[in-house]
C-alpha cells in the first residue's frame, strides 16, 4: 500500500470516529506509520486530507454503479447503494460529522463528485415516478438508508435483533423494496 493510501486509510477511519476535529494531525500520521512531511506532500494541509477522504468516500460510490446490469435499475441503485453503505459505515458517520461542521468540503465536491451521482439518482427516480420530485424522493431515500446505519448501535432492543447481523440487513432491505415499489409505480 504506497503512502497515500496509508493515509487516506487511516485518516477515513479517524475522520468517522472523531470528526475532522477531533482527529488529530499526528493520530492520523502515527496510525499510518508516516511522518507529518509525507501529509503535507501528498496532500497540503489536514483540510486537503479531509476533503481526499470525502471525495475518494463519493467517487467509490459512484463507481459501485457503473456495472448495475439489466433490470429495474432504481432498485438495483437501492440494493447497490444498501450494500455500499452495510460494507463501508464510515460513509455516513463522515456524512454526519460534515454536516455537523456546516457542510463545506462536501458543497466544494458537488460540481465534481456528488452533483453528477445525485443528479442522475433523481433523474432515474422522477422518470419512473413522474408525479414524485426525484430531488426529494432521492433524499427521502437517503435519510431512510443512512438513519438505520447512524444508529444501527441503538436499533437493537427496537428490532430485536443485532441491526448490523446478515438477517437484519437482508430484512432492511426487503424492507425498503417493499417502501418504494408503490412509490415507484408512478402513482402520486
Amino acid at each position: 500500500m504506497s503512502t497515500r493510501e496509508k493515509l487516506l486509510q487511516q485518516a477515513t477511519r479517524l475522520f468517522a470516529q472523531k470528526g475532522f476535529d477531533g482527529a488529530a494531525t499526528e493520530e492520523i500520521v502515527r496510525a499510518a506509520r508516516v511522518t507529518k512531511r509525507m501529509l503535507y506532500h501528498y496532500f497540503a494541509s489536514k483540510e486537503g486530507l479531509y476533503r481526499a477522504v470525502l471525495e475518494a468516500q463519493w467517487q467509490r460510490l459512484g463507481g459501485a454503479f457503473s456495472e448495475l446490469g439489466e433490470g429495474d435499475l432504481v432498485m438495483r441503485i437501492v440494493d447497490r447503494s444498501f450494500d455500499y453503505v452495510a460494507a463501508n459505515p464510515e460513509l455516513v458517520r463522515l456524512a454526519m460529522w460534515e454536516g455537523l461542521r456546516g457542510g463545506k468540503t462536501s458543497r466544494s465536491l458537488w460540481p465534481t463528485t456528488r452533483g453528477p451521482l445525485f443528479a442522475r439518482a433523481a433523474a432515474l427516480l422522477e422518470a419512473r415516478a413522474p408525479s414524485l420530485d426525484g430531488r426529494q424522493l432521492l433524499i427521502s431515500l437517503l435519510g431512510a438508508l443512512s438513519f438505520y446505519f447512524a444508529f444501527a448501535p441503538t436499533l437493537g432492543d427496537a428490532l430485536g435483533i443485532e441491526p448490523l447481523s446478515d438477517k437484519a440487513l437482508a430484512a432492511r432491505k426487503a424492507h425498503l423494496h417493499r417502501l418504494l415499489e408503490p412509490l415507484l409505480s408512478g402513482a402520486s
